[in-house]
């Protein structure tokens, strides 16, 4: 009677989990400005209400990803990359809706472009390097016209 019922337990798990239809999402991501594909882009696939990670892969040169043997549910598709922000898609797997082609995937690119850059610094006047110690000429004020008896005068220390 034991066997009996152990083997139609085990029967009945092993047709649910047969029953169980997977499904595939696949897309293609794009760059907004130059509409050329984003190749090594991460693509996530997140469960929607808890955002546990269900699979992951990378999109190819062409831009192209492809995950399969995802079960029915409703999922988060995360993309993302280091040049660009990233990108959300959600998407829901049923027993209509076995596969999702979510076309083209556009990312805003996360560049920005600076009129101009001005670096400001000033040089010490006095530096001591071990036993050495250099004076910058440049940080001492001398007449146009001045020697360099002029300038010795105005180090400290000499």
């Amino acid at each position: 009677m034991k066997k009996a019922l152990l083997l139609t337990v085990f029967a009945f798990s092993v047709m649910l989990v047969a029953a169980q239809k997977t499904g595939t999402v696949k897309g293609v991501v794009f760059d907004t400005l130059s509409q050329k594909p984003v190749a090594g882009a991460t693509i996530t696939v997140m469960k929607r209400i808890d955002s546990s990670l269900v699979t992951f892969t990378m999109t190819g040169n062409n831009g192209a990803f492809s995950l399969s043997g995802i079960e029915k549910g409703d999922y988060r598709l995360l993309i993302t990359h280091v040049s660009y922000h990233n990108g959300n898609k959600y998407f829901i797997l049923s027993d209509s809706v076995n596969n999702v082609d979510m076309g083209n995937v556009v990312l805003n690119d996360k560049t920005k472009v600076l009129e101009e850059v001005v670096i400001m610094a000033e040089a010490p006047p006095v530096t001591i390097v071990g036993d050495t110690i250099q004076y910058n000429a440049g940080s001492f004020k001398t007449k146009p016209n001045a020697v360099v008896e002029d300038l010795l005068k105005k180090l400290p220390g000499v």
